[in-house]
């Protein structure tokens, strides 16, 4: 671009510039040639005139000029110019003149010089047409491509009209032209107008002018290169001396690239290329690429032209240093010189531009030396879990869903054996050592001859020849040392959690059998890694070898073996690495071995450190870990934790690594459970209720039962939980009763309303005879062992809400009373008066009979026979009279018992009598209706509404034995709780107690032959043997539990019996003798007995037979059989009490005194 400016500056300068076509004149700017001074000696020749086209010093036209014709306005024709010039743009009318020329070739080419009107003719331009611009360029020996190339911006175009076209040879048209002097300097040619006298500056004709000037070719570059040294060692330099002569006119630049290649036979583009050069700015159509060894050489401010004198030409010289590499293999390298003048003609020295100069590299190299090896883990990738030990019927714990408090846990870290960093460093190179060799050669000089006057001269001294030799041995090496090594192992493990026992973290420590250690020797200083020769590596070594005379005519040897000789004092080196063994778990690895090795062996490369394996299982671990017994339920308790490394003893650190942070962890969920599936015992067996509620379990007044605390039943759907027992995690299973209960033994108490300690499955209670029948819900818990009370949070059946620390569950049960113990006590029968009563016939002989040999529960009760129920042939224990039954009128006593509400005066028991026939023999029976005779009726059907008779009850006759105590207590009993105040007001205990007693020895209405009722004047209370203060009923109501209950019975004197169902008013005229009337068999009164409660005759309490669940009758004893003395089997039906004769009445006994 520099020269390029010049050109601009130069040529701009010959422009005339016409700011504006219309202006009548122009300013002329004079001509400053480059050769002010012309050449002298230049031969203009004669007409035709002619340009030269030559050397200065040569002779020979090259190009003949003719035919010199000016336009001018004369003839109303111009050439008009549309163009530019060097940037400028020209667009106007010019004068010029022509002229053509004739080129060696015989071809012919035009030529313009444009000047203004009134100018001088040196102020206008040679010009010449575009299509002989190739003419032009190889005629002044220039590059085609590169002139072509920078000329393209400096043409312009040329119209001619028609005359001007026909003096050119053709018809009017354009064609394109350009500046011959620019393009001559674009070829390397010289352009130099004659400048030397007046009048013999232009050729003239018809006084039209036309420039005289002259253009001279130059030759291409030349080159050379040589170098100081053609022997030479790797890494060693030499110098490269290389000289570029220049001709070409005016040329500010040119270009130069050297490099290197050596003996390899690698591709070109692979070869060693040494850029000698630094690269400097680019060069326009270089006929290669400039590459990284290309320099553009500018002179700067000052012209650097080429000469134009071959034998003067402008010579660049330039030395530069090539330094060797070590890495360089030996053999023959060639440094190559590429030269290009500043037209871009390449050197004529050498081959295509390129001059070469060659040297031999000797060399051992030294030995690339590895790059570190390297590594480091020091993240331990630990990883840890905390989870039960324990479990259930071989299914553990996940604690991530629950655990219990007091159940054991194991912890367990696994990280690296060992965290590790590393750097293991290789050291080769080369030692050098430098042996001086010198000797001096005196040859003899060859012996005088005779002169002409026979004389011999004298000898000529000897000549000396010195020689020396510097020579450089070398030996490699290599070693590897550690520059860095820190080992670290296991110290410890801490895991933190809510449930790791009281301190809530357990630290767990390596096993014995775990361990790490390590073997690492540092040589430190070289010298103790190197076996080698002592001799210095500093100093040169000199080896004199003196001098040695040699033969006359002999010349010194071209190589003295000093090579060899220096070689053999240096033997290889010895090399040894740094040692590191590394021992982990009792098995050794070594990474870096120290043993030795000589050259060109080289030391055992080490072994890269591995990523340690992760610890064994049973390294870093505790599997008894003990969730603290009262450790409270938590969800989801983080577990976090540390894991911590200390230095192996023969790291080169001292760093200290800090513990590191143990991933993986879950999380703790601490829950204790419980369960509660308790449930009671339905003692329904028991459960006299004429309709048993259902669901409800039956608890019966004074008896037994049991309620079941399991600790088993299903939990959580979880690991180690679901369906199981569950007492170890049971601190206390409880129960509470809305009653009074009695432990097992029926003597302690537990009053109601609260908690009774149970603690096994079952446990057995009784029931209080004073409890009220009812419905009632017992409550049961069981209470975990972490609760912080008994009276934590609860849940139903389980605590499957962590929450809840209770398993809580309710039973709806019945509290259900008694009826029971019933038995004759009397029969008013003569045959029967000494069965009952003691020979006095007043006092009673304790004879009861009653349903069975068992008692209320089944058990025996101990009455011996024949005292049970029914009284038939056979039941008398009186000698004679086993063959009897009871003769009809005559009443029977008996007596039964209640346990429970049957207190109020509005209670009472009902009694359903039914009758049956049965013959003899115990054959045929069968249910009956019995009529009697009154005075006004003479069948009146027992149940009809006809049936009048009632029956009485005195419950104060002697011959029923009650003690008057009873009566009494129970009148004060009746009175306390049934009687209003106002009563009370007027009435005083002991009055009506005097009353009552009265009312007690007189008759009382019970009812007739087919009911009786018995209500609270045929009732005592049987009091308790103790009453207990604790209970949470007074002692008034402990008195009235059990109450005891007196009846009478009897047949009509004269009953007549048919079967039931039959219609009498059918059978015609009836007598005594009847066949319809059953008499040969006996008559069976049959009781259906039940209690009502507060008169509620709808809907009967208890039954004694005809219970859902129960039938007190059998429990009793009863037999559903019986024989009389002749072994007749009656079958018996229950409710069965009494036998009657048919055929018997107390009308036969004398004065029976029974109703009728």
């Amino acid at each position: 671009m520099k020269r390029l400016l010049m050109f601009l500056v130069f040529l701009t300068a010959c422009l005339v510039i016409v700011m504006n076509p219309n202006e009548a004149s122009a300013t002329s700017v004079t001509l400053n040639p480059m050769f002010p001074n012309g050449y002298d000696g230049w031969n203009l020749g004669a007409r035709p005139y002619h340009i030269d086209l030559k050397s200065p010093q040569s002779d020979g036209m090259v190009v003949g000029i003719s035919d010199v014709q000016y336009v001018g306005d004369s003839d109303g024709t111009k050439l008009h110019w549309d163009g530019s010039l060097f940037g400028q743009t020209v667009t106007k009318d010019i004068h010029y003149v022509y002229a053509h020329a004739v080129f060696p070739n015989g071809k012919t080419g035009r030529l313009l010089h444009y000047s203004e009107d009134n100018l001088s003719a040196d102020n206008g331009y040679v010009l010449i047409a575009e299509q002989n611009m190739d003419d032009w360029i190889s005629a002044a020996g220039g590059n085609p491509e590169f002139a072509k190339y920078k000329i393209q911006g400096e043409t312009g175009t040329v119209t001619l009209g028609y005359s001007e076209a026909q003096r050119f040879g053709g018809p009017g048209g354009n064609f394109r032209i350009v500046p011959l002097n620019v393009l001559m300097s674009y070829c390397g040619a010289g352009f130099r107008y004659f400048n030397r006298a007046p009048g013999l500056q232009y050729i003239a004709e018809n006084q039209n002018a036309f420039p005289l000037f002259s253009v001279y070719p130059t030759p291409p570059p030349q080159s050379a290169i040589s170098l100081s040294r053609t022997q030479v060692e790797a890494g060693e330099s030499l110098t490269v001396n290389r000289t570029a002569k220049m001709f070409a006119d005016y040329t500010r630049a040119h270009y130069e690239y050297v490099f290197v290649n050596g003996p390899n036979e690698l591709p070109a583009n692979q070869q060693i290329k040494t850029n000698l050069i630094g690269k400097g700015p680019d060069f326009p159509l270089l006929p290669m690429d400039s590459g990284s060894g290309a320099k553009i050489f500018d002179c700067g401010a000052q012209f650097c032209d080429g000469s134009a004198d071959p034998n003067n030409p402008n010579i660049f010289k330039e030395t530069i240093e090539l330094k060797t590499e070590n890495i360089w293999q030996p053999g023959t390298y060639t440094v190559h010189f590429l030269l290009y003048d500043g037209v871009d003609r390449k050197s004529s020295s050498g081959s295509n531009g390129e001059v070469t100069a060659t040297f031999v590299l000797s060399n051992l190299p030294t030995p690339p030396e590895a790059g570190p090896l390297e590594g480091d883990d020091i993240d331990p990738d630990a990883t840890g879990i905390v989870q039960g030990n324990s479990g259930y019927n071989g299914e553990p714990f996940d604690v991530t869903q629950g655990i219990p408090s007091s159940e054991v846990m194991y912890a367990r870290v696994i990280g690296q054996e060992y965290l590790y960093r590393y750097r293991f460093k290789q050291k080769a190179d080369q030692k050098k050592w430098t042996f001086h060799y010198s000797i001096t050669y005196i040859i003899p000089p060859k012996d005088p001859e005779p002169g002409p006057d026979g004389t011999t001269p004298p000898p000529e001294p000897p000549e000396e020849v010195p020689k020396d030799e510097t020579i450089l041995v070398k030996r490699n090496y290599s070693y590897w040392y550690i520059d860095q090594l820190e080992v670290y192992k296991i110290q410890n493990a801490t895991v933190l959690n809510y449930a790791l026992g009281p301190q809530q973290k357990v630290l767990l420590s390596p096993i014995p059998a775990y361990t790490v250690s390590m073997n690492a020797i540092q040589y430190g200083d070289e010298n103790q890694h190197l076996i080698m020769s002592s001799l210095s590596t500093t100093a040169t070594n000199e080896r004199p070898q003196g001098t040695k005379t040699l033969p006359q005519g002999a010349t010194p040897p071209a190589d003295e073996g000093w090579k060899a000789k220096a070689e053999q004092e240096i033997p290889e080196i010895t090399s040894k690495n740094d040692k590191l063994v590394l021992t982990v778990n009792g098995t050794s690895v070594t990474y870096m071995d120290d043993k030795p090795a000589k050259w060109p062996a080289t030391t055992p490369e080490p072994i890269a450190i591995p990523d340690a394996a992760p610890s064994q299982s049973n390294v870093l671990y505790e599997g008894n870990i003990v969730i603290p017994r009262t450790l409270a339920n938590a969800s989801h308790t983080g577990i976090t934790g540390t894991i911590s490394y200390t230095k192996v003893a023969g790291s080169l650190s001292e760093t200290i690594p800090t513990s590191h942070t143990i991933s993986g962890f879950d999380w703790v969920t601490v829950h204790t459970p419980v369960v509660n599936t308790s449930d009671s015992e339905d003692d329904d067996a028991h459960n006299q209720m004429t309709h048993a509620t259902p669901q409800l379990n039956s608890f019966i007044l004074d008896r037994p039962f049991t309620v079941y605390m399991p600790t088993t039943g299903p939990h959580l759907s979880i690991p180690g939980y679901r369906n199981r027992d569950y007492l170890v995690y049971t601190a206390k299973r409880q129960v509470r009763f809305p009653f009074d209960v009695f432990e097992a033994d029926g003597k302690t108490l537990e009053p109601a309303g609260q908690w009774v300690d149970v603690d096994a499955d079952a446990k057995t209670f009784k029931m209080p005879v004073w409890v009220e029948e009812g419905k009632y819900t017992v409550e049961f818990r069981e209470v975990a062992i972490n609760a912080a009370s008994n009276d934590a949070p609860r849940q139903t059946g389980a605590n499957t809400n962590l929450n809840n620390y209770v398993a809580y569950k309710t039973i709806p049960v019945e509290v259900i009373g008694r009826l029971y113990d019933f038995r004759v006590t009397d029969i008013a029968d003569y045959n029967w008066q000494y069965v009952f009563r003691q020979k006095d016939g007043v006092s009673p002989s304790g004879a009861k009979y009653w349903i069975g040999y068992q008692d209320i529960d089944g058990a025996k009760r101990g009455n011996p026979a024949p005292f049970k129920l029914p009284i038939l042939p056979g039941s008398s224990p009186l000698k004679g009279y086993d063959n009897v039954a009871v003769k009809t009128g005559y009443h029977f006593k008996f007596e039964l018992k209640t346990k429970g509400n049957m207190y109020s005066i509005d209670d009472g028991i009902r009694i359903t009598p039914r009758f049956y026939y049965v013959n003899r023999d115990g054959t045929g029976r069968v249910e009956v209706d019995l009529y009697y005779r009154t005075n006004d009726q003479q069948f009146v059907q027992v149940g009809s509404t006809a049936d009048q008779v009632q029956r009485y009850v005195v419950l104060a006759d002697p011959l029923r034995n009650v003690n008057p105590v009873s009566i009494s207590d129970s009148a004060k009993y009746m009175y306390d709780h049934y009687f209003t105040a106002a009563y009370k007001a007027t009435t005083s205990q002991a009055l009506y107690v005097d009353k009552y007693l009265r009312a007690a020895g007189q008759k009382q209405v019970v009812g007739n032959f087919s009911l009786l009722m018995l209500t609270a004047m045929q009732r005592t209370f049987d009091p308790p043997s103790q009453y207990y203060s604790t209970a949470t009923v007074d002692a008034a109501r402990q008195f009235a539990s059990v109450q005891h209950w007196y009846g009478d019975y009897s047949l009509p004197a004269a009953p007549y019996a048919v079967k039931k169902g039959t219609p009498l008013y059918q059978q015609g005229a009836l007598n005594d003798s009847s066949n319809v009337f059953l008499r040969d068999g006996y008559l069976i009164v049959n009781f259906n007995i039940e209690s009502i409660r507060h008169q509620d005759v709808n809907n009967p309490y208890l039954q004694y037979i005809y219970g859902d669940t129960e039938n007190q009758w059998r429990m009793e004893g009863f037999t559903p059989t019986a024989s009389d003395p002749a072994g007749h089997s009656f079958p018996l039906y229950d409710g069965d009490v009494v036998f009657y004769h048919a055929d018997k009445s107390s009308r036969d006994d004398f004065d029976a005194g029974v109703p009728h």
